[in-house]
């Protein structure tokens, strides 16, 4: 998830705050479009295209 974090600040002017939400990770969650684990006693968010997995 850092890498995802650390990619949009460089690349774009996105801001999870926008809608509604304090952090990217809460938003990412909210979307149902990834599948989230959490590793490393729950300091780690791992994401996965759910979308993916269907086929």
């Amino acid at each position: 998830m850092s890498r995802v974090g650390h990619y949009i600040s460089n690349n774009s002017s996105f801001s999870s705050v926008n809608y509604g939400y304090q952090k990217l990770g809460d938003l990412i969650r909210a979307t149902e479009l990834f599948d989230v684990k959490m590793r490393n006693d729950g300091s780690a968010m791992y994401i996965k295209d759910s979308r993916k997995s269907e086929r």
